[in-house]
């Protein structure tokens, strides 16, 4: 079992990919809501409050 684990973080990392993240990120929690802030509606708030 651990030899399987290990061997998937091996090819994971030679490949620069993650299987088990991009699964992840297409689960529908992992999705942005519509009319949600953007990251840059968040920055620009930010900024403006350190003006």
């Amino acid at each position: 079992m651990s030899a399987a684990v290990v061997g998937g973080l091996v090819v994971s990392a030679l490949t620069n990919s993650c299987a088990m993240g991009s699964l992840l990120g297409r689960l529908p929690y992992n999705r942005p809501r519509p009319g949600a802030p953007t990251l840059d509606d968040a920055l620009t708030a930010l900024a403006a409050l350190g003006r």
